[in-house]
């Protein structure tokens, strides 16, 4: 299991008062480049929750980088073609403040890692994403692909899924009771404390 590093730097849990759900969010950090981030899986599932009649209904909030790149262009081009715009809202080049401001607000955290990438696979297999400080920071609920959430041993504090189909019934399962998995948040904090006070151990005994 990939060293997961504890959060010390973001927010008290007092800053991050439980949400009231009244628009269940999802945040989504990472560069949309198609390297690790399946971000034609986001696209996908918001054609099939559209098609069931759940836009409007949600929103993910992708935190990315401005790019020049083809599949970016494609991504952004997809979120118009599909009419997502409403439901997908991306916002680039974000300061660290305005960043963690957002985190403060959105309950759930999307990783969108492709499990189908060797590379993915392989990287963290022994790494983490930094995606897991802002989930632990903020006691944002990790939306990750089973595999991950096994290989990093949060699958009690996750909500997690297999596949387009599993997303798509993840976000719908929000939507319907958008505090179902909020009590998720205690156990994150309670997490994140422990590994702060493992390596405040572990340094004592190196220093």
């Amino acid at each position: 299991m990939p060293f997961l590093l504890p959060s010390v730097f973001f927010a008290d849990k007092d800053e991050c008062p439980a949400r009231d759900g009244s628009l269940p969010g999802f945040l989504c950090v990472g560069s949309v480049d198609g390297s690790r981030r399946d971000y034609d899986q986001l696209i996908d599932a918001g054609i099939l929750l559209t098609e069931r009649g759940f836009s409007g209904r949600y929103r993910v909030s992708v935190a990315c980088s401005s790019s020049e790149t083809d599949y970016y262009r494609t991504f952004r081009d997809n979120l118009s073609r599909y009419s997502l715009e409403g439901d997908v809202v991306v916002y680039e080049n974000l300061p660290f403040r305005d960043l963690f401001a957002l985190a403060r607000e959105t309950p759930y955290q999307l990783f969108l890692l492709n499990k189908r990438s060797r590379w993915n696979l392989k990287y963290l297999a022994e790494k983490i994403t930094g995606g897991i400080n802002i989930s632990f920071g903020f006691g944002i609920v990790p939306v990750l692909e089973d595999v991950f959430a096994r290989r990093w041993g949060v699958e009690d504090l996750s909500l997690v899924y297999d596949g387009t189909e599993g997303l798509v019934g993840a976000i719908e399962a929000v939507v319907e009771n958008p505090s179902l998995f909020i009590p998720n948040r205690d156990r994150i904090f309670a997490a994140n404390e422990r590994l702060v006070a493992e390596s405040e151990t572990s340094l004592a005994s190196v220093l």
